[in-house]
């Protein structure tokens, strides 16, 4: 997530601007089932809530792929709140208006 000029709360409050922008996000995570717009395909995303500033309106739902974030997967299944670093993307491909903050993971790490 270094070197990265926008954040979480960037994006959120000037979205359409930011698509295909990466953007950096750390926060301890949960594993959530929220699937909708152009995060529906269950079989490549997992779905993670990142509780951002502990308030609704500020969390995200980042959707994290299966393979290659498996380790963290088994982690959460085991109710793990694992802390995450993340660089993220809204894609135009999946961009709609009005989600909400949904966003895909291009990097992250945990601990």
């Amino acid at each position: 997530a270094q070197n990265l000029t926008l954040d979480a709360k960037d994006v959120q409050f000037d979205m359409k601007n930011n698509v295909d922008k990466e953007f950096a996000m750390e926060d301890s995570v949960e594993l959530a089932d929220y699937y909708n717009y152009g995060f529906t395909d269950e079989s490549k995303y997992f779905c993670i809530k990142v509780s951002a500033d502990n308030t609704a309106s500020d969390s995200w739902y980042l959707y994290c792929d299966r393979t290659v974030y498996s380790k963290l997967f088994d982690i959460l299944k085991e109710n793990g709140k694992p802390y995450i670093t993340a660089t993220c993307i809204i894609t135009s491909l999946k961009y709609k208006e009005g989600p909400g903050n949904m966003a895909e993971a291009a990097y992250m790490k945990w601990q």
